[in-house]
């Protein structure tokens, strides 16, 4: 769960995969909620989780590093 920005929806499809909250009286909304909804928590969660995994490991950030290197050094 974490803070509403504006481009979220480019990140993690919301609700699927991440939780965002829009103000405080959303964020404590939502936790009493999913509280409550342990299963939906738990698929949401390993959902975003295996995004993160997929979108963010190393050999993926070696190459967009590769990329910036390319890019300043030629």
């Amino acid at each position: 769960m974490t803070e509403n920005t504006p481009d979220m929806n480019q990140l993690f499809e919301v609700g699927r995969k991440i939780v965002v909250y829009d103000n405080f009286d959303d964020l404590v909304e939502k936790i009493r909620y999913y509280l409550s909804h342990e299963n939906e928590l738990e698929a949401i969660a390993k959902a975003g989780q295996k995004a993160c995994i997929e979108r963010h490991e190393y050999y993926k950030r070696i190459l967009d590093f590769e990329k910036i290197l390319l890019k300043y050094s030629a």
